[in-house]
């Protein structure tokens, strides 16, 4: 059975994606997320559906370089575009996941809850954001 392109995220539309919803959507996302982290210092910080990268590169960015940052995303065009937007000494691990079974153990991430609640996964109210939330130490 042939993947349909515009389902999959492949070819031009992860660049589309980036060039004409990432401003007008996700970017004011992106830039109030890592407001909202601005005076948090975590070890270790997931970040779930990365996209095309526009709240990675705020995170990164923003975070001190020795933070790990762990971006996650279950659509592998969208996961590659992203990728390419860094080099490889930033301190950046990049794993293709699905949120509803996201392979890290239990606290894994001391990462503030404020990118969940801002989400829209704090507190715990359906299945979904259960998966999330067994991930981030809280």
């Amino acid at each position: 059975m042939k993947s349909d392109p515009n389902v999959i995220f492949e070819g031009s539309i992860p660049g589309n994606y980036d060039r004409y919803l990432g401003p007008a959507f996700f970017e004011p996302f992106a830039k109030d997320i890592t407001a909202r982290l601005s005076g948090e210092r975590p070890a270790k910080v997931l970040e779930i559906a990365c996209g095309t990268g526009i709240l990675t590169r705020l995170l990164r960015d923003s975070l001190a370089p020795a933070v790990q940052l762990v971006a996650t995303d279950l659509n592998p065009g969208m996961f590659a575009f992203a990728q390419d937007k860094f080099s490889a000494n930033q301190n950046i691990k990049w794993q293709q996941a699905d949120v509803v079974a996201l392979p890290f153990p239990d606290s894994s991430f001391a990462v503030s809850q404020k990118i969940a609640e801002h989400c829209g996964l704090a507190p715990v109210e359906s299945t979904m954001q259960a998966f999330v939330w067994r991930a981030v130490h809280q």
